[in-house]
């Protein structure tokens, strides 16, 4: 949608608004891409004045048919609280959203309250509050898990996986395991485009991190063919992660051969990831390797993939003190390492 030009408006609560006459949804419209704008480049404080001015605009024209707007509208405004960090406010914002609205059966509205029910289980577990936060995704799948759109069938996929992501948090293991193998199994041939697939990828790569606490090494390495076959290659950050995980769990069934393979594929991918705890994790489970495999082989694995040059400082380390590799993980000894740690990274 073009932008309508806006400099001879005159101004009635933000500057450039003028007062809207109840008729032109476009103005509307226009006015929440321009504070999504702002959000994007992080005036928040600018966009939530625009979404106030645009909901008390709204809210003065008692219509019904103005209700998808409103909800656009104050969706808007939880995303600029978020931004400010103003958690609170923002929960309070969609809770006031599915309060006004969950009565409306409009095929237009019916989205809008799902996902903020959506972001209010988000931001409840951001807040710590974890037992509100699995109940509330729990119900929130079980709600709208028979919905045949697929934009709300992407977020019971995410829905379903925060859920077992925080069950996971929780120490509730085997309910997360649980969870995750009903995701994968419900999801992983309807959600084909990446965009909406990488859910399911994830889901799998939390289940072999899972499998590998809970000593099922076999699982974790189905599971890790099922992901990558299921990644595409925009999932560069994903396949990342299913090749490290995957060389841990060869690593630990004394498959040599399969884990060097891995190896050379996690660090074929390392440079076009920027995260540096995804470079720490790399670089943790190769000097782990050391114990397996020997410096000299890490080393070599190092210098024949792309990333020999970002790890030249490692390289060096490996070469000149590799009795000090020891005391990297005392838990390292068996090559069985706290992948609770890789798995909060993960998720």
């Amino acid at each position: 949608m073009d932008r309508q030009d806006r400099s001879d408006e005159a101004f009635v609560g933000v500057p450039g608004i003028r007062e809207w006459d109840g008729q032109d949804h476009d103005f509307i419209l226009d006015w929440i891409l321009e504070a999504e704008d702002l959000c994007e480049i992080g005036a928040y404080e600018v966009a939530f004045d625009i979404c106030g001015d645009l909901l008390k605009q709204l809210d003065s024209h008692e219509n019904e048919d103005l209700a998808e707007l409103t909800a656009e509208v104050i969706l808007c405004s939880g995303r600029c609280l978020a931004g400010m960090e103003r958690f609170e406010d923002e929960l309070e914002a969609y809770n006031e959203l599915v309060n006004r609205f969950e009565s409306l059966d409009f095929p237009q509205i019916v989205p809008l309250v799902c996902r903020a029910r959506f972001n209010a289980a988000v931001v409840t577990g951001e807040l710590g509050r974890t037992e509100e936060s699995i109940e509330m995704n729990s119900s929130f799948v079980k709600r709208y898990k028979d919905k045949t759109s697929l934009e709300i069938q992407c977020l019971v996929a995410r829905a379903w996986y925060n859920l077992s992501i925080t069950l996971k948090q929780s120490n509730r293991l085997n309910e997360s395991l649980h969870q995750l193998t009903q995701l994968i199994n419900r999801y992983q041939s309807i959600l084909k485009d990446p965009e909406d697939s990488v859910t399911i990828v994830r889901a799998l790569i939390s289940r072999m991190v899972l499998e590998l606490d809970m000593g099922k090494v076999s699982a974790a390495i189905r599971s890790g063919t099922v992901g990558l076959a299921k990644c595409s290659d925009e999932l560069v950050h994903e396949r990342f992660h299913l090749h490290l995980v995957l060389t841990a769990a060869y690593f630990i069934a004394e498959d040599r051969v399969s884990a060097e393979s891995h190896v050379l594929k996690f660090l074929g991918l390392l440079p076009e990831i920027s995260e540096p705890s995804v470079f720490f994790s790399a670089v943790s489970l190769l000097r782990t390797a050391t114990l397996k495999i020997g410096v000299d082989r890490v080393v070599e694995l190092i210098l024949r993939s792309a990333s020999a040059q970002i790890l030249s400082p490692v390289v060096e380390e490996l070469r000149q003190s590799p009795s000090s590799l020891t005391g990297i993980k005392e838990v390292a000894k068996d090559l069985k390492i706290e992948f609770s740690s890789l798995g909060r990274f993960v998720n």
